[in-house]
């Protein structure tokens, strides 16, 4: 009598063996399938753009820079002032910089400039005064501090003590001493921090691409304060600005952030085509809707200090 030694039958892993039969139902063991297979599936390079493709794709971008250039050179301000309809308000008017040390609240006649909504003018209303330190600054002769008037809305927004301002200085006349009165908020350190910790967030997420981005964005910032904002002071067309600018820094932020390749073409022609297409629609819309800018005491103002031209263009 022979003893068989009894073993423990292995474990079956059932989905292990449903997963194969279902492959091998699923997969015809033909020699085509085989080949498709490993094609479709192995470490093969991606197809490559036809030379034809690109070439097209380079001769369009290269057009588009060469109009753009045509365009800045045409539309560029000329170094002259810019003659206006009505002088400069601010012209002679000089900004300080202070802060708040303490605010007085006090009962005052009511002012045309305190008119309720029914249009009377209340007997009495709250004066804010604000104690302010001024800052050292490029003018002479500015007291240590200032008492300055509170708008009430500025009061409401909660503007106290601690608060830096920017102060207003009209010159001197017919012999009155200056007069100093609230102008706004100072923005500068907050919007600072928040600059540089937007910097320092895009460079730490994005690397080189970051600091390229940002390096762009600083294109697009300098060609806002050297030719759009010129050259709509200038009387240009502000919509024939506004394409060649577009084109101009879209051009370099695109390229600069992610680089030169077909991708990136594609999608600032995309982009392009977008502008264009919107430029038009807005041209039309504000044609056939008559949209001037000038329902409002501020488009008045800004219409006369860019040489009385309309602002149907800029809308």
């Amino acid at each position: 009598v022979t003893v068989v030694p009894w073993t423990r039958p292995r474990p079956v892993r059932w989905w292990a063996e449903v997963g194969r039969h279902r492959d091998e139902v699923s997969q015809p063991s033909t020699p085509d399938h085989h080949r498709h297979h490993v094609h479709a599936h192995g470490g093969g390079s991606p197809p490559q753009l036809s030379r034809r493709v690109t070439t097209v794709l380079a001769a369009v971008v290269g057009a588009v820079i060469i109009a753009t250039m045509a365009g800045l050179v045409m539309l560029w301000p000329p170094d002259v002032e810019p003659v206006v309809g009505v002088g400069n308000p601010y012209e002679s008017v000089d900004f300080l910089a202070g802060r708040i040390g303490s605010v007085r609240r006090a009962t005052c006649e009511g002012t045309s400039a305190d008119r309720l909504p029914d249009g009377s003018i209340p007997a009495s209303v709250q004066c804010v005064t604000a104690r302010v330190s001024t800052e050292p600054g490029h003018v002479a002769g500015v007291p240590a501090e200032l008492d300055i008037a509170l708008p009430p809305s500025v009061d409401r927004a909660g503007v106290g003590v601690g608060d830096r301002i920017r102060i207003a200085r009209y010159p001197a006349v017919d012999g009155q001493p200056p007069v100093y009165a609230w102008s706004d908020v100072a923005r500068a350190g907050p919007l600072g921090a928040l600059a540089i910790g937007f910097a320092l967030l895009v460079v730490a997420v994005a690397r080189l691409k970051g600091l390229a981005s940002l390096l762009g964005l600083s294109v697009a910032f300098v060609a806002i304060d050297r030719f759009v904002i010129p050259a709509l002071l200038a009387g240009e067309n502000p919509v024939a600005v506004a394409l060649v600018a577009g084109t101009a820094i879209m051009t370099v932020l695109l390229y600069s952030a992610h680089g030169v390749n077909v991708k990136t073409t594609t999608a600032l022609l995309g982009t392009l085509a977008g502008l264009l297409a919107t430029s038009a629609l807005a041209v039309w819309a504000t044609s056939a809707t008559h949209l001037t800018g000038l329902d409002d005491e501020q488009g008045g103002r800004l219409s006369q200090l860019t040489t009385q031209a309309g602002l149907g263009d800029v809308i």
